[in-house]
């Protein structure tokens, strides 16, 4: 079983470019038991070998980025699976950038439709004072958003 990490930095990658290395990708059962991890490779691309014939569950982490949590996959199939850039609401790859502040801004006075990737602080509240003072924060080099 393998598959790739896309650079998601670029909304519409060309197909030469590299994907996104050194992420944590771990292959469970649908019923929840590890069977193995690996880290994509400096290309983002990730193996799994000695794999039975079947229907798994794939998380992936790494730090900057949202999880990307029990992702149905199949033996048989390459997988490529998108990891979102926390605080980069524009895509362009730059985290809390003027351009996602103003989206965060839009959100909160309810000008934009925000999605999970404003929940910045984990409250499940979308585009709240405190995800708008991390993305303000962050913007500043105060914090990181891990």
């Amino acid at each position: 079983m393998d598959g790739t990490l896309p650079d998601t930095d670029k909304p519409n990658p060309p197909p030469d470019t590299t994907g996104i290395p050194g992420a944590n990708v771990t292959l469970a059962t649908l019923e929840g038991p590890v069977i193995n991890t690996t880290q994509t490779d400096n290309t983002g691309d990730y193996t799994f070998t000695d794999i039975s014939a079947g229907t798994y569950n794939l998380t992936v982490t790494k730090p900057r980025f949202w999880p990307a949590n029990n992702i149905t996959v199949t033996t048989g199939n390459t997988e490529n699976i998108m990891l979102w850039l926390k605080g980069d609401l524009n895509l362009n790859g730059t985290q809390a950038d003027s351009g996602d502040l103003l989206m965060m801004n839009y959100a909160a006075i309810g000008r934009l439709i925000p999605d999970w990737k404003f929940n910045l602080n984990g409250n499940g509240d979308l585009a709240d004072a405190g995800d708008l003072l991390m993305l303000e924060e962050a913007a500043a080099g105060k914090i990181e958003l891990w």
